[in-house]
């Protein structure tokens, strides 16, 4: 994957590709739980780790 970043004035670097999660699991009625955990297996499998699982925004 990409280089990563600093995540805003933290110590902690991510990649600056993440997944939005809003949409898999829990209440969702378009991503099947096991979809879902596809997904997300698939996403840390390729080097993903900034999952973002805010379930609603402001």
């Amino acid at each position: 994957m990409t280089k990563t970043v600093r995540l805003g004035r933290t110590d902690l670097y991510v990649n600056p590709i993440g997944l939005g999660t809003n949409a898999v699991g829990g209440k969702s009625i378009h991503v099947k739980d096991d979809a879902g955990r596809s997904i997300v297996q698939t996403a840390i499998e390729n080097g993903v780790n900034f999952l973002d699982t805010a379930f609603i925004y402001d």
